[in-house]
């Protein structure tokens, strides 16, 4: 079995990250499989959200003058795991 370049753990952790939360909002067969599941509303569920909206909002983005913003997509998801939520309250 191949590994990853130590280089590349950072970017292959973002996008399996990504991946998990795409499936909480795309996926709707359940799976043993973490990153497979539907969002139930449940407490580990929504620990897992929250955990990624956390992740999200801790997301730096930097123009080339050096100033930090929000991006459409951050703003978006971050929308989203709040609509979710708000589904099963």
């Amino acid at each position: 079995k191949e590994e990853l370049p130590k280089e590349a753990l950072q970017t292959a952790t973002f996008l399996m990250t990504m991946n998990c939360l795409f499936d909480v909002f795309n996926v709707n067969s359940h799976s043993k499989l973490d990153c497979f599941k539907p969002y139930e509303g449940n407490e580990e569920d929504l620990t897992k959200l929250e955990a990624s909206r956390e992740w999200v909002n801790s997301w730096k983005f930097v123009n080339y003058k050096g100033k930090s913003r929000i991006l459409p997509c951050q703003e978006g998801w971050l929308l989203n795991i709040n609509a979710l939520k708000q589904l099963f309250n």
